[in-house]
């Protein structure tokens, strides 16, 4: 057995994971933070944007609150989005601080991006490659501070309430151990699930939401994903984004004949609300029977494109698209999640002593449809506020993690990653871009079947991890499913063709 002296444990390490261990360090709360893979290499690492601020003079809080419940058809939750927005500005000069390097005019000031639903340029960015200089910067940071430990290659895949006071979270590494960590206070930040759909720009799957649910938490709003409306298209599951930046800077949508045909859905064309341009182009490509239309960045200067989006200029290359020349094709793809674990105003959950940040969380200012640039944002701000919270009361220092060796089974791999495959292609088939009643009780019954069958193999001598992990990716598509029939409501991202 090994023990040390943690009295914070963070599920994640992404950007709102990584924000919430470098806050409390501030505090001179030591914490340590689990990662699937190396700290580096999350999703947050592929946000390409921005950050969300008010810093222009021209600008407003309350300008950009009202963008942001416009963009939710006002779902949103005011006084919680008005809580994060304020605090915008605070986490741009944070950032600034740990070495980002943002963007800026040639007279020095920020360079402000313009995108969907925007009333005003106000995306704060390091060219196109925002989240990784992020992810960076806060990793530079870890590097230095001797109050926070990094553990990678582990994955969740259990979690108990000892008691009140007491989490048990159950870990397996890539060499097949079982871990097991104690500790009185939890962070979960490790992402939603848009990579349980077959079209997605994300690898989340939604472990932090199953387990959340599986001890109790408040879970609401799943059926609200987001599908971010351009994606480059090819074969991989996983689609390299296309950022809304480069459509405010004059991108059209156009489709297989040429035609733009944005402004026939919507006044603000290529910069409406993402649930309404996602739903454009899905038609088109249904009309058209395609599986994808153009993006045209022709008219973007020269300048702008190799100055402002170079990595998306050196990706369509690779894919011999010379975007100064030629149309890109593009496809809608499951992005991020809106919905998720409830939390309040500090980011706590319902169970004391476990909070939640960053896509996995439902802090209420995303509502029924995010606006671009909100989620960094958010996964900056909201670990201010629960490393505040967590300062009120002492931290015991009572981590504790106990190692054993487990001989994981394989045996099982193939028929985990056919079921999850076909469960990807449900998902994006029956409870995607336009759903039915029909195709989501089909979709439910599906996936409630395949749920059965990892069931009984469970129930055999030492399932492995893979029949685990396959369970938790199920359940949040059966939550996600039931969550999107039960809702009788067309309203943002959730759009029900058999509702008037």
């Amino acid at each position: 057995m090994t023990q040390n002296n943690y009295g914070v444990v963070i599920l994640g390490s992404g950007i709102a994971g990584l924000s919430c261990a470098l806050r409390l360090a501030e505090q001179n709360i030591p914490s340590v933070v689990l990662t699937k893979r190396e700290a580096i290499n999350t999703a947050s690492s592929w946000a390409q944007g921005g950050v969300a601020a008010v810093v222009a003079s021209e600008d407003s809080f309350e300008s950009h609150l009202e963008d942001t419940c416009r963009a939710s058809s006002q779902s949103t939750n005011r006084k919680m989005a008005h809580k994060i927005i304020e605090k915008g500005p605070v986490v741009i000069d944070w950032l600034s601080h740990l070495g980002v390097p943002f963007t800026k005019e040639k007279n020095g000031k920020l360079a402000l991006g313009q995108e969907g639903g925007h009333s005003y340029r106000r995306i704060v960015h390091a060219e196109d490659a925002t989240g990784s200089h992020i992810m960076k910067a806060l990793c530079a940071a870890i590097e230095k501070d001797s109050r926070i430990k990094i553990i990678s290659n582990v994955e969740a895949v259990n979690l108990q309430l000892v008691h009140e006071n007491l989490k048990l979270v159950e870990l397996d590494d890539t060499h097949g151990n079982r871990h097991q960590i104690q500790t009185s206070n939890l962070i979960i930040a490790t992402g939603g699930f848009s990579g349980l759909y077959s079209r997605t720009t994300s690898p989340a799957r939604g472990t932090g939401i199953a387990l959340a649910e599986l001890i109790g938490c408040k879970i609401t709003n799943l059926e609200f994903v987001q599908f971010h409306p351009t994606a480059l298209f090819g074969e991989n599951t996983n689609l390299y984004l296309i950022s809304e930046a480069l459509r405010g800077e004059g991108a059209i949508l156009r489709d297989l004949k040429g035609n733009a045909f944005m402004k026939d859905f919507h006044p603000d064309g290529e910069l409406a609300p993402r649930d309404v341009v996602s739903r454009a182009i899905f038609q088109k490509m249904t009309e058209q029977k395609n599986p994808y239309v153009y993006l045209d960045a022709t008219q973007v200067s020269v300048d702008q494109l190799e100055n402002h989006f170079p990595n998306i200029l050196r990706e369509c290359l690779k894919r011999g698209i010379n975007i100064k020349q030629k149309f890109i094709p593009i496809t809608p793809a499951a992005h991020y999640t809106c919905g998720g674990i409830e939390v309040d105003e500090n980011f706590k959950t319902n169970i004391e002593g476990i909070y939640a940040v960053g896509e996995c969380s439902n802090s209420g200012l995303h509502g029924a449809n995010r606006l671009a640039s909100n989620s960094l944002l958010e996964g900056l701000v909201s670990a201010l506020y629960v490393a505040s919270d967590i300062n009120q009361s002492p931290v015991e220092s009572n981590y504790q993690m106990t190692s054993q060796p487990h001989l994981t089974q394989q045996k099982h791999k193939q028929f985990c990653y056919q079921l999850i495959k076909s469960c990807k292609q449900f998902l994006w088939d029956y409870v995607g871009i336009i759903r039915t009643d029909e195709g989501m009780q089909f979709a439910i019954n599906e996936i409630q079947n395949y749920i059965q069958r990892v069931d009984d193999k469970i129930g055999m001598k030492d399932p492995g991890n893979d029949l685990l992990r396959t369970r938790l990716r199920l359940k949040v598509s059966l939550s996600l499913a039931q969550s999107a029939l039960n809702q009788r409501v067309n309203l943002g991202t959730h759009y029900n063709s058999d509702i008037n």
